[in-house]
């Protein structure tokens, strides 16, 4: 009884004490949610929205909501069974853009593999899906031409992603195509900076929270504060780092997911080959300057020995204007000349029938 009472006026003299710091708490979270709009601030599934806004350079709002779904694990994916754009909709670079019901830019798939068919599974960003050219074109497309019935290849390719991304797309649903080969492409999307994260980071902003931590998450004022704590924070090696040099994928994190990709693939009996995609630059002079990211991905091929196709010096002799459409992505040519040198090197491995 004795500390019942004793413990009231405690009580009372904390919450009075608090009540200061909570009305404060209040104003501040008001006065952020009438001066911010939901726009300014990183949602939930920011990722998704940024690559949305990316490509809505280039198509109408409507069309580029029509050709991608958030995606918790991913951020996004094409939406599956997407019938084509109405060609009013098209640009330069999302011409032909129907999917499977799987979400890839292919035809249907049967999960099991047909007895003494080899599967090739190619798993990149917006250069395997073939942006800018009709499906047909793309260099899986073509590459099952070239390889002929007893081999069947898959275009996985999604606009926009990188390392990180495509590595957990094929431990997640590529190894269940049950692959023989995978042909792995990335390397561009992993300069790009959006919002001062990483991609790693912004998957960590995603996952469940509760209690407080719930909360907190959903505050304005909070989210606004981290905004701006981010916008100067210093990691060490010199003045603070300014949002916009932070890239989705740093060079060492990079590295990291290109040996995770090598060992999803291998946990499932797969061959990983890795394709290194090249750039304007790579294309006007015998020996040019590699971007950071390709240098990673020659040094590493060439330190472990594994197998990497680099079409640039066969697509020198054409010139940059005969095989690429922006110094990134491949004319129906040069995604030609790309396919022929990834099956050359499948049959020079004997990974072919």
């Amino acid at each position: 009884m004795i500390g019942t009472d004793m413990a009231s006026p405690l009580l009372r003299k904390t919450l009075a004490a608090m009540l200061p710091l909570l009305i404060v708490a209040a104003v501040l979270e008001l006065t952020a949610r009438m001066l911010l709009a939901p726009g300014e601030l990183p949602a939930a599934g920011g990722r998704g929205d940024q690559f949305r806004d990316f490509i809505r350079v280039d198509l109408a709002p409507e069309a580029a909501d029509a050709l991608l779904r958030f995606d918790a694990d991913l951020f996004w994916a094409l939406e599956p069974s997407s019938p084509a754009l109405d060609p009013a909709q098209e640009s330069a670079l999302w011409v032909d853009t129907a999917t499977n019901a799987l979400g890839l830019r292919d035809d249907e798939i049967v999960t099991s593999k047909r007895k003494g068919i080899v599967r090739v599974l190619c798993v990149g960003d917006s250069c395997t899906y073939g942006s800018g050219v009709r499906r047909r074109d793309a260099y899986p497309q073509v590459l099952q031409r070239l390889l002929g019935p007893r081999v069947e290849v898959i275009n996985a390719g999604v606009p926009g992603y990188t390392a990180y991304q495509a590595a957990r797309w094929l431990e997640r649903d590529g190894m269940a195509l049950e692959p023989d080969v995978v042909v792995f492409a990335t390397g561009f999307n992993e300069g790009r900076s959006w919002d001062g994260r990483t991609d790693e980071e912004h998957r960590g902003r995603l996952e469940p929270a509760g209690g407080l931590d719930e909360l907190l998450r959903h505050s304005r004022f909070v989210q606004w504060l981290a905004s701006r704590l981010q916008d100067g924070r210093d990691d060490g090696e010199g003045p603070p780092r300014e949002r916009g040099d932070v890239r989705r994928l740093p060079v060492p994190r990079y590295a990291h997911w290109l040996e995770q990709a090598e060992a999803i693939a291998a946990s499932g009996g797969a061959r990983l080959m890795h394709l290194m995609w090249p750039r304007r630059d790579n294309l006007t002079q015998d020996d040019p300057a590699l971007g950071g990211h390709q240098d990673a991905l020659l040094r590493r091929c060439r330190r472990l020995g594994l197998p990497l196709v680099d079409p640039a010096p066969a697509l020198r002799p054409l010139g940059v204007e005969a095989t690429m459409l922006d110094g990134i992505h491949m004319t129906p040519a040069g995604n030609a000349i790309v396919a022929g040198e990834v099956g050359r090197q499948l049959r020079r491995l004997d990974w072919l029938p």
